[in-house]
């Protein structure tokens, strides 16, 4: 708190002073973090692919809710479900960008966004380090008239948090 002790008087304590802007520059660096990776699997990556909508959200919700129960069994590390994800040639008929799609790390500050919902970004935060979250469907824009619609499921692993 800025008081008259350290800040807009004559008779600032100058010490006090720096000692406070030390202190929250401190604070900023060691902000709480959290880190882990993200496995998706699109079937609206701006439009369907060439199974259809449909037929690709029910391909896109079996396949990740397989990978989920491995990693959440602990048998079947994330980078594991994401290798999964892009061995099966299959997945580019609901998305041609399956492969790099599949997994993201993420490294942040509470505040930064992780992915295209905030929602699912809080909850996130929730976890404990080694937890998987639940699958999450997320909607996204289409590229023709920014409508949001459901386009990915996700789920995460929690690496570090603190």
């Amino acid at each position: 708190t800025l008081d008259q002790t350290v800040f807009n008087s004559s008779e600032k304590d100058y010490f006090k002073r720096v000692a406070l802007i030390n202190n929250i520059k401190e604070k900023k660096k060691t902000g709480e973090m959290l880190s882990g990776t993200v496995i998706s699997i699109w079937f609206n990556n701006s439009r369907p692919g060439e199974l259809g909508y449909e037929k690709g959200k029910q391909i896109a919700e079996s396949e990740i809710n397989r990978l989920h129960a491995l990693v959440s069994e602990g048998e079947l590390s994330a980078w594991g479900a994401a290798e999964e994800i892009r061995n099966n040639p299959e997945l580019s008929k609901i998305d041609p960008s399956y492969k790099t799609n599949a997994e993201f790390n993420f490294r942040v500050r509470r505040g930064e966004a992780i992915t295209l919902d905030p929602d699912f970004d809080n909850m996130l935060w929730s976890l404990n380090e080694g937890q998987v979250s639940d699958v999450v469907l997320i909607k996204d824009s289409t590229s023709s008239d920014a409508k949001m619609i459901d386009s990915v499921f996700m789920f995460a692993k929690i690496d570090t948090k603190g």
